[in-house]
Formats: C-alpha cells, sequence, structure tokens
C-alpha cells in the first residue's frame, strides 16, 4: 500500500522485534546522539537564524498514526526556533 518494500522483498522482509513505543525512544535518543539537545550544546545552533540569546534552535520531533489499519507510523526530527 505504501509502497515501501516492493512484493518481492517481503519474503526477506525481517519480523519487527522493537514494539512502536521502543522504536520511538530509539529514534529519539539516537537524533539526541546526533544534534544535541541543549542550549549551548547543539550542533543545530545557529542553522536556522537564532541569535544564541532571544531565539535559539532546539530539537524537536514529530509523530503520526498514517494508517491505523496497517499500523504505519511516522516519526521525524527537526530543528525548531524556540524564544524566550
Amino acid at each position: 500500500m505504501f509502497e515501501a518494500i516492493d512484493g518481492r522483498e517481503y519474503s526477506t522482509f525481517k519480523e519487527q522485534e522493537l514494539t512502536i513505543g521502543e522504536a520511538l525512544w530509539n529514534f529519539m535518543d539516537t537524533e539526541k546522539g546526533r544534534f544535541g539537545t541543549c542550549f549551548g550544546d547543539s550542533r543545530i545552533e545557529g542553522k536556522m537564524g537564532g541569535d544564541g540569546n532571544y531565539a535559539r534552535e532546539e530539537l524537536s520531533f514529530g509523530f503520526m498514526l498514517e494508517n491505523e489499519h496497517h499500523q504505519v507510523y511516522r516519526i521525524w526530527s527537526r530543528a525548531w526556533l524556540v524564544t524566550k
């Protein structure tokens, strides 16, 4: 339905061992390790025009249920400009 894998790949696609909750936390931990999360300790600081005082970049996450029947979820991370 979502064409993430084609018909030939279904037979070789591994059974997913993580629950959606475990996958979500694992993804968030990985992204926090990649980009950092604290003001002044983030690799995304200054990437969106933040001034480091009034406006600063912060790592944020999104989660969306795309299809309940097929249990298709979308998880993403992005920089977010936050202000005081």
